[in-house]
């Protein structure tokens, strides 16, 4: 039988995030946008090896850094029904805001839909919700 190339569950693209905290990470994304965590391989040193995330409908990989493996800036786009919502519980878990939630313009120019943009304080990992 041949091998799936696309495991059931992924996509096409998945991003992968090297970060200082992981476990940290992951309970910000398990709180701020409802993931799931699927797998996690434990480092020496208390550290994540590997762990993957599901966020809605996508997984996301991650792993805490390493000597060879420096953490990574990356930027992320994430979906969701309610953007208000969404950009306060983020910021309420952890996220420190760097733009409120934009309004459409009346005229149809500028923003197509709704966005924000929240950081870790600490950390250089960002999302944006439309």
């Amino acid at each position: 039988m041949p091998v799936k190339p696309i495991p059931e569950g992924y996509h096409t693209f998945t991003p992968y995030f090297v970060v200082e905290g992981a476990s940290d990470f992951i309970d910000f994304l398990k709180k701020a946008f409802g993931g799931n965590e699927i797998y996690r391989f434990p480092a020496p040193g208390g550290k994540i090896g590997h762990a993957e995330v599901r966020v809605g409908d996508s997984v996301l990989m991650l792993a805490d850094t390493n000597p060879e493996y420096p953490p990574t800036r990356i930027g992320s786009y994430l979906y969701v029904t309610d953007v208000d919502a969404t950009y306060k519980k983020a910021v309420t878990e952890g996220g420190q805001s760097r733009r409120e939630p934009a309004r459409p313009s009346p005229t149809g120019g500028g923003t197509p839909g709704r966005s924000a943009r929240t950081s870790r304080t600490s950390r250089p990992r960002r999302w944006s919700a439309a």
